[in-house]
């Protein structure tokens, strides 16, 4: 916050001004500093950046309009306030000194209280917009935080195999969508998609325990199931009821041709075969994961036989309800229509061109996060 004393620069090329300026400002408790002119005023602010800047408008070498135009320029995005002193106080004159920059405009000779008003309007603003400055750089320092947690936790969850791709369009720097592919214990692999309630750290905070269940639960091979009470009772530990995490996973046996499908808060998953053809969807059962009640039964989850080839398509509710400007939503219609057998190993960058081409101009207002896996007893 902007606290005595202030540091004022004065500029201005009559000596009278400047004492009469100088006095009542060190009266009232700030520094001051002199420029004679714009352009000594602009070596000033180079120099050091004041707090605030009184600018007389008539001088020679450089006259105050222009002075203020350069600084702005280098200022950038930080705001110093300039108020103009001027005997020049017609309507188009304190226009001409706001359109370059000024944030305020006295009239000679100066009203010393009412400039003391106006400084203390002044810095009730610049108090203002460095609050905004260090949230800013609060929020900025968050992200960048969570970003580094999520690309750990990600390298940590995602160990594919050749056969899997994966697709992730985030909305902001950090995506609260995990993609998940460990292989068991005894082969199988564990895959799906994690989505965290939230956004940024406090996503990525939600995503740490359950990265550590699941590493766990690949080197025991816990039943999909037990993951899901396990995950669900360690969220409620933890966190409050609205920190919970969206999942679609699934345990993948390449040997047998198997695949046990838990659906818990996330759009339908898709079995399609070698024609392109849905043979199977696997949609939501259960409620997302720090949601479950332990004295609540629960099916067992969706279990199916693979032919080889056949392509599982796993996808975030970012997918499906992606919009266009039209607010009409790209949906399983769209994922479907863009899904390919022949030609797997495209299939992320071609689903991206479709979202984009279907957004448009419009942003996603979630994150978007696709997995296709083509059945392979080799794996």
């Amino acid at each position: 916050m902007f606290t005595l004393p202030l540091d004022i620069l004065i500029v201005d090329d009559t000596p009278a001004n400047q004492r009469m300026l100088k006095k009542a400002l060190e009266d009232w408790g700030h520094h001051t500093r002199l420029a004679e002119n714009g352009k000594l005023a602009i070596d000033e602010v180079k120099h050091k950046l004041p707090d605030l800047i009184l600018m007389d408008v008539r001088m020679d070498v450089m006259d105050g309009l222009e002075a203020t135009r350069q600084i702005r320029q280098h200022c950038g995005s930080r705001w110093v306030p300039i108020i103009f002193l001027s005997a020049l106080s017609k309507i188009d004159d304190i226009e001409m000194g706001l359109q370059a920059g000024g944030d305020d405009y006295l009239p000679k000779p100066v009203d010393l209280r009412l400039l003391k008003i106006k400084i203390g309007a002044m810095q009730r603003i610049a108090a203002l917009q460095q609050a905004n400055e260090e949230k800013s750089a609060w929020i900025e320092e968050e992200n960048r935080s969570a970003s580094d947690l999520l690309e750990r936790l990600a390298r940590e969850l995602y160990q594919p195999p050749a056969s899997l791709q994966h697709m992730l369009i985030p909305v902001g720097n950090v995506s609260g969508d995990l993609p998940v592919a460990l292989r068991t214990a005894s082969g199988k692999w564990l895959m799906g998609l994690a989505d965290a309630a939230g956004h940024g750290l406090a996503a990525a905070v939600t995503l740490v325990p359950f990265n550590k269940i699941l590493h766990q639960a690949a080197k025991d091979d816990m039943p999909l199931l037990t993951l899901g009470h396990t995950v669900s009772q360690r969220l409620n530990q933890l966190f409050p009821i609205n920190r919970f995490i969206a999942v679609l996973l699934t345990l993948y046996d390449p040997a047998s041709g198997t695949v046990e499908v838990l659906n818990a808060g996330l759009p339908d998953a898709y079995l399609l075969d070698r024609q392109n053809r849905v043979h199977r969807n696997f949609p939501s059962n259960y409620p997302p994961l720090g949601l479950w009640s332990p004295d609540t039964p629960l099916p067992a989850p969706e279990a199916c036989s693979l032919a080889e080839g056949d392509m599982l398509m796993l996808c975030s509710d970012g997918l499906t309800e992606a919009c266009n400007s039209s607010e009409q939503m790209f949906g399983h219609e769209g994922v479907l229509q863009h899904l390919d057998w022949h030609d797997l190993n495209s299939g992320a960058p071609r689903m991206k061109n479709a979202i984009a081409t279907h957004c448009d101009t419009q942003a996603p207002h979630d994150d978007i996060s696709l997995l296709l896996l083509r059945h392979n007893h080799s794996i």
